[in-house]
């Protein structure tokens, strides 16, 4: 039986108790009216603070929640912004750009241009620091860009990326590059999470190709 039905019927005693007492002659029977009615309507008055109780609890409850979840969910924005900052892979090194600036990109942006020719190689100059992008990170070059993520570190370069920022870039379609790019005859190839893009023709005449998986 609940609190509110309880008291409901308390206040039926008493209501029962008064109508007794009208009716009724004798002082025993009218202390024992009296009795009756003062014991339902403490039954009464008890299953009110009872119910008020159990609503303010209640409410407690509904409130703690609702903060519960208002901190959880700035956990994971936090976390989330944390985990896009790491993906610029720990250490940086500092560059000199055309303009005479200087600019920090991660180490594993640094190794694999260098393993690519550095500025004479086809990536060219630098040309920005190392940001954050989706869940890894991107560095500018004047002949395309380095991306890391948890697939590991690889670049895309010239039209390969024009195309591929078309797409969206690693929060497009394609997601980020899994693999360096691929030069086969009259064609190259860049792979990603979700696809690949070719360029293939002759000179002159290339023709780009997007798959998605």
């Amino acid at each position: 039986m609940n609190r509110f039905t309880l008291a409901r019927r308390a206040f039926a005693a008493v209501a029962a108790a008064g109508i007794l007492a009208s009716a009724a002659c004798g002082n025993s029977t009218n202390d024992a009216i009296t009795e009756a009615t003062e014991s339902a309507a403490a039954l009464a008055s008890s299953a009110m603070e009872s119910a008020q109780s159990a609503a303010s609890e209640a409410q407690q409850s509904a409130a703690a929640a609702a903060t519960e979840a208002a901190d959880a969910a700035q956990s994971a924005a936090s976390g989330a912004s944390e985990a896009a900052e790491s993906a610029i892979s720990g250490d940086t090194v500092e560059v000199t750009l055309a303009d005479g600036s200087t600019a920090a990109i991660s180490t594993a942006a640094s190794q694999l241009y260098e393993q690519n020719g550095g500025a004479t190689g086809a990536l060219g100059t630098v040309e920005g620091p190392t940001e954050p992008v989706g869940d890894g990170s991107v560095t500018p070059f004047s002949g395309g860009s380095i991306y890391t993520s948890s697939f590991g570190t690889f670049s895309v370069q010239g039209d390969l990326e024009r195309i591929y920022r078309e797409n969206g870039g690693p929060t497009g379609a394609l997601g980020f590059p899994i693999a360096g790019e691929t030069t086969l005859p009259d064609c190259w190839q860049a792979t990603f999470q979700n696809g690949a893009i070719t360029w293939t023709g002759t000179e002159g005449n290339y023709v780009p190709n997007v798959i998605t998986n």
